[in-house]
């Protein structure tokens, strides 16, 4: 499964994912790290 958007969208559908199916770790395929970055920070300790 894959997400897009907006980084508000994206927090969004992981915090759905994970209410719905009980994940809290996610996979980063390709080598845009940086672009992530503001998501994980926003994520992080939640």
């Amino acid at each position: 499964m894959s997400v897009t958007g907006t980084i508000d969208s994206i927090c969004e559908e992981l915090y759905r994912r994970r209410e719905l199916y009980g994940i809290s770790y996610f996979t980063l395929a390709g080598s845009n790290f940086e672009r992530f970055a503001p998501i994980v920070e926003r994520l992080s300790g939640k």
